[in-house]
C-alpha cells in the first residue's frame, strides 16, 4: 500500500520519537551498584584506625598502598555491566582508611547487642576503588564525615566476629567508570563492607589490640546512569538529523 504524504509524515514522526526515546534511556537516572571481593582490612585499636592491609596511608592510585582484589563487578539497574578478575589478569584495587573510632571496638558479649564506634575520614581520604585499564585510569573516591563500624557475635566462635562498615556520602570523585556508568553529581553514595572472616589478636577478655577481616564483599551503590560513548552520540545525532531531513521532504 501506497503511503501518502500524511502517512510518510507519521512514520517518520514515529521513527523520531523512537530514536529519542532509545537516546533518553542512554542517560536516565538510574541505580549504579559495585561489588567488590578479596577486600582486607585491619583494625588497630591502640591507632584507632581501619584501613586496608597493605598500607595505613593513601589515596594517591598506588598499587603498593592498596589491596589488589579478586573481582570488581559493576551492576546498573541490577544487570552486570561490566567485570574485571584477577584470574583473568585485571589488577583492581581499594584503598581504604577510616580514622578517629571512637570508642574502642570489643568482642561483643551477646547475640543481641553488637559493639559500635564511629570514625571519619577527616575531610580527606576515605575509600577509593581504582583500575589501570591499558593506560586509562579507572576511579571512584569517597570522602566521609561519619563511619558506622560494628563487630557482631558469631554463635559458633565468640572470637571471630562478623565486621559490618558502613557510610554514605555526596563528597566523592568518579573518573572513567567502566561501561560509561556516572553517578548523578551531588547524590549520595553509600557503602558497605561485610565479612565473617575475621581475626582478633592478643585478646584479653573482651579487648583485643588488633582484628583482621579478608573475604567478604564490600558494596558501593548510588543513583546514576549509563552515559553514550561519543560514537554513540554521534550515531544518536545522525539519526535525528535524519528524521528531521524526512520530516521536511514529507511536509
Amino acid at each position: 500500500m501506497k503511503l501518502t504524504s500524511a502517512g510518510k509524515y507519521r512514520r517518520c514522526l514515529l521513527w523520531a520519537c523512537a530514536i529519542v526515546f532509545v537516546g533518553a534511556n542512554f542517560a536516565r537516572g538510574e541505580m549504579i551498584g559495585i561489588n567488590l571481593t578479596g577486600a582486607q582490612l585491619q583494625y588497630v585499636t591502640d591507632a584507632n584506625r581501619l584501613n586496608d592491609l597493605t598500607d595505613d596511608d593513601g589515596g594517591n592510585k598506588n598499587p603498593a598502598e592498596a589491596v589488589r582484589l579478586t573481582g570488581s563487578e559493576f551492576t546498573f539497574n541490577g544487570a552486570l555491566v561490566e567485570q574485571y578478575s584477577i584470574s583473568m589478569g585485571q589488577s583492581t584495587y581499594l584503598d581504604l582508611l577510616v580514622s578517629d573510632i571512637t570508642p574502642d571496638l570489643v568482642l561483643p558479649a551477646t547475640l543481641i547487642v553488637p559493639s559500635v564506634a564511629m570514625g571519619d575520614t577527616n575531610g580527606g581520604f576515605g575509600v577509593s576503588w581504582f583500575y589501570d585499564d591499558a593506560g586509562t585510569v579507572r576511579s571512584l573516591d569517597l570522602v566521609f564525615d561519619e563511619v558506622t563500624i560494628a563487630l557482631f557475635r558469631n554463635s559458633s566462635n565468640p572470637n571471630r566476629p562478623t565486621l559490618l562498615v558502613t557510610g554514605s556520602t555526596s563528597n566523592w570523585s568518579q573518573s572513567n567508570l567502566p561501561a560509561g556508568l556516572s553517578f548523578n553529581p551531588g547524590s549520595a553514595v553509600s557503602f558497605s563492607y561485610t565479612t565473617t572472616n575475621t581475626m582478633p589478636f592478643d585478646i584479653a577478655g573482651s579487648n583485643f589490640s588488633t582484628l583482621l577481616a579478608s573475604g567478604g564483599v564490600l558494596e558501593i551503590s548510588g543513583q546514576g546512569s549509563i552515559v553514550p560513548e561519543p560514537a554513540a552520540v554521534i550515531l544518536l545525532g545522525s539519526m535525528m538529523g535524519l528524521a528531521s531531513y524526512l520530516r521536511l521532504k514529507w511536509k
